[in-house]
């Protein structure tokens, strides 16, 4: 159970997990709107999907509890590279949603997405850039 709790609770296995969300629902529609045409949008989804399955097989299988000790494994340096790229790609693309002919509902929903994918990008490179730092010390401790 505390191996269970552990993985759930890495921030890359949780960028992971939402990346493939996002992701797949973004190839649902795609075939919905258009069948399985492969278009520039289409290759984009399934490219952040694989990486976001990829994400969470690696971290996972690291055994790691803490996302920035497995950078030095390939699970670790794609955690912060989709983190990255996560954060570049909802900021630019939200700002193009915002300004655009958009409904406020498909702006909100946009917004909200980025505003997930953001945070969750944040903790997983705070969490690298905190990696191998002594945990500090409380109360709880003395027990």
């Amino acid at each position: 159970m505390t191996r269970w709790r552990t993985t759930v609770s890495n921030p890359s296995v949780l960028l992971g997990v939402w990346t493939m969300f996002i992701w797949g629902s973004r190839i649902r529609n795609i075939v919905r709107a258009d069948g399985w045409v492969l278009s520039g949008a289409m290759a984009a989804a399934m490219m952040f999907t694989v990486l976001g399955l990829a994400l969470v097989v690696l971290t996972v299988r690291s055994g790691s509890a803490d996302a920035a000790a497995v950078w030095f494994d390939a699970g670790g340096k794609l955690g912060v590279g989709l983190a990255s790229l996560g954060i570049l790609w909802w900021v630019v693309r939200d700002l193009l949603i915002l300004f655009a002919d958009h409904s406020p509902a498909f702006k909100l929903v946009h917004t909200v997405l980025a505003v997930i994918t953001v945070l969750l990008s944040g903790w997983v490179i705070r969490s690298w850039l905190h990696r191998g730092q002594p945990k500090p010390v409380t109360s709880a401790s003395y027990g």
